[in-house]
């Protein structure tokens, strides 16, 4: 196996992947802040869903901004403003104004969130082997959050949830004095041959759009609930905080997976993978009623697989868009499908219990199969192609 060669100096990829994470903070612990908002605010459970949703809808414009503004501002003044903007939000969630403040700070944050997330992702999908990139972003991730749903409760016990949004804010601090570091011009892309007024291909970025789509509105719905349906399940609030944490280890797991591989197995079968994984987690919990067993290998195998899941993605995004605008747009879309679905997960679950997200997860998470199998089929074909050719170049030789 050959060696994981990094395409930037070691600050400009702390600078990238730094700025990353910490747009991807709330999004990851939205699990055990939804606990946090019902424990420590008193919200009811529609009032949580209401307030994350409407902060990663937010998110969902900063990602999408992404593709309009990248070429007028700059990969680099992207990520500062994103982080100062964070920076500011989560201090002044602080502030014991009320709901109505509350939401506006989370508001500018959601936009700031995405921001700092698509201006990373869309600068990665330019260099090469964006899967291993994804892949050590994800493994960081994980171990971050693997900490992180084990101390902010703790946090909020011992000082509240202004502790924890201080936190939050001190995410940012690292990847702003390293802001001067990041790459501010993505040069693999032409040698790729996608220049940057290349068209996107249509039918392959709509397949992927859907694919994405599919997978991160189950995704959504599901996962900010997952603390919740073990509380359910018997589990004490301490004990989830266990599972979630084994669960992004999990999911580090199958990052580092990814990093290491690469395109050495192709992506169809990683894909194949990660999408039977987390389907089986999912039927698993219904079919036992969520017992603690089935709970607690299910959530880490289902987070193990869906990580793994958005490097191959996102290795596939590149291969139809190296400039980063489809990145941009699959990450408002992830961004959509977890910005609703605390809002849909929360309205299906006052009305039929926690369930119900469970059969919407199983209902959707294989049509992302449906939608990117044919890309999948098409690209691999490609390789056969392009692989006989070389041969037979060489021969002619």
């Amino acid at each position: 196996m050959p060696p994981i060669k990094l395409p930037l100096p070691l600050n400009s990829l702390c600078a990238l992947i730094l700025t990353g994470l910490s747009g991807l903070m709330v999004a990851g612990l939205k699990p055990m802040l939804v606990t946090l908002y019902i424990t420590q605010f008193g919200y009811s459970t529609q009032v949580t869903g209401n307030i994350l949703t409407a902060e990663m809808l937010s998110a969902t414009v900063g990602a999408g901004a992404v593709a309009f503004l990248i070429k007028r501002i700059g990969r680099r003044n992207l990520a500062r403003i994103s982080l100062v903007l964070l920076l500011i939000s989560d201090l002044t969630s602080m502030l014991p104004f009320g709901l109505g403040w509350l939401v506006s700070s989370r508001l500018v944050a959601g936009f700031s969130e995405g921001l700092a997330v698509s201006t990373m992702a869309a600068t990665i999908t330019g260099l090469s082997e964006p899967e291993r990139l994804i892949g050590i972003y994800n493994t960081l991730s994980m171990l971050v959050f693997a900490s992180a749903f084990v101390v902010a409760p703790l946090l909020a016990s011992a000082w509240g949830m202004k502790a924890v949004f201080l936190a939050l804010a001190l995410m940012t601090v690292i990847p702003l004095a390293l802001n001067r570091s990041f790459p501010d011009a993505v040069q693999d892309s032409a040698a790729r041959g996608q220049g940057p007024t290349a068209s996107v291909p249509l039918v392959p970025a709509t397949l992927i759009l859907l694919g994405t789509t599919a997978f991160y509105f189950a995704w959504g719905g599901l996962w900010p609930f997952v603390g919740e349906i073990g509380r359910h399940a018997g589990l004490s609030t301490s004990e989830v905080g266990v599972v979630l944490s084994v669960s992004q280890l999990a999911g580090a797991g199958g990052s580092i997976i990814t990093a290491i591989a690469g395109k050495r197995y192709g992506r169809a079968l990683p894909i194949f993978i990660c999408i039977g994984g987390t389907s089986l987690s999912v039927v698993a919990l219904l079919a036992t009623g969520v017992s603690v067993v089935a709970y607690t290998w299910a959530i880490p195998l289902f987070m193990g697989c869906a990580m793994m899941f958005l490097g191959y993605l996102m290795g596939l995004v590149a291969e139809v868009d190296a400039m980063g605008r489809v990145a941009g747009l699959v990450f408002a879309i992830q961004t959509i499908g977890l910005g609703i679905g605390p809002s849909w997960g929360a309205a299906l679950i006052s009305r039929h219990g926690y369930s119900s997200v469970l059969w919407v997860s199983v209902a959707l998470i294989p049509l992302t199969i449906l939608f990117l199998g044919p890309l999948l089929w098409i690209s691999r074909g490609g390789k056969r192609e392009a692989a006989t050719q070389s041969t037979v170049l060489a021969g002619d030789a």
